[in-house]
Protein backbone atom coordinates (compact mmCIF):
# COMPACT_ATOMS: atom_id res chain seq x y z
CA UNK A 1 0.00 0.00 0.00
CA UNK A 2 1.61 3.53 -0.96
CA UNK A 3 2.50 5.68 1.61
CA UNK A 4 0.57 8.72 2.30
CA UNK A 5 1.87 12.26 0.93
CA UNK A 6 2.78 14.36 4.02
CA UNK A 7 2.28 17.42 1.80
CA UNK A 8 -1.10 16.91 0.55
CA UNK A 9 -2.53 19.25 3.25
CA UNK A 10 -0.43 22.43 1.65
CA UNK A 11 -2.46 21.58 -1.93
CA UNK A 12 -4.58 24.72 -3.07
CA UNK A 13 -7.29 25.26 -6.08
CA UNK A 14 -5.04 27.78 -7.44
CA UNK A 15 -5.23 30.08 -10.95
CA UNK A 16 -2.15 29.20 -12.98
CA UNK A 17 0.15 32.72 -13.12
CA UNK A 18 0.35 32.31 -17.40
CA UNK A 19 -0.72 30.30 -20.04
CA UNK A 20 3.07 28.70 -19.84
CA UNK A 21 6.51 29.01 -18.27
CA UNK A 22 5.53 32.51 -16.43
CA UNK A 23 9.81 33.81 -16.54
CA UNK A 24 10.32 32.23 -20.28
CA UNK A 25 7.30 34.22 -21.64
CA UNK A 26 8.92 37.07 -20.00
CA UNK A 27 12.18 36.95 -21.42
CA UNK A 28 11.02 35.08 -24.89
CA UNK A 29 12.44 32.07 -24.43
CA UNK A 30 10.77 28.65 -25.22
CA UNK A 31 10.16 25.50 -22.21
CA UNK A 32 9.11 21.81 -22.78
CA UNK A 33 6.43 21.09 -20.34
CA UNK A 34 5.04 24.14 -17.74
CA UNK A 35 4.93 22.58 -13.99
CA UNK A 36 2.07 24.44 -11.89
CA UNK A 37 2.86 24.98 -8.45
CA UNK A 38 0.11 23.79 -6.53
CA UNK A 39 0.67 25.82 -3.60
CA UNK A 40 0.34 29.37 -4.91
CA UNK A 41 0.08 29.10 -8.97
CA UNK A 42 3.06 29.91 -10.36
CA UNK A 43 3.96 28.07 -14.09
CA UNK A 44 7.54 27.31 -14.22
CA UNK A 45 9.47 25.49 -16.87
CA UNK A 46 10.47 21.63 -16.10
CA UNK A 47 14.12 20.35 -15.50
CA UNK A 48 14.16 19.07 -18.93
CA UNK A 49 13.79 22.86 -20.21
CA UNK A 50 17.14 24.54 -20.42
CA UNK A 51 16.02 26.98 -17.66
CA UNK A 52 14.13 24.76 -15.10
CA UNK A 53 12.23 27.40 -13.77
CA UNK A 54 9.74 25.47 -11.89
CA UNK A 55 12.78 23.67 -9.63
CA UNK A 56 14.23 27.06 -9.50
CA UNK A 57 10.89 28.52 -7.75
CA UNK A 58 10.75 25.45 -5.33
CA UNK A 59 14.14 26.34 -3.98
CA UNK A 60 13.22 29.93 -3.85
CA UNK A 61 10.21 29.69 -2.00
CA UNK A 62 10.60 26.00 -0.06
CA UNK A 63 7.43 25.20 -0.84
CA UNK A 64 5.88 21.59 -1.10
Amino acid sequence: MAANCTHSNQIKDVTPSARGCEDCLKTGDTWMHPRLCESCGHVGCCDQSKNKHATKHFHQTRIA
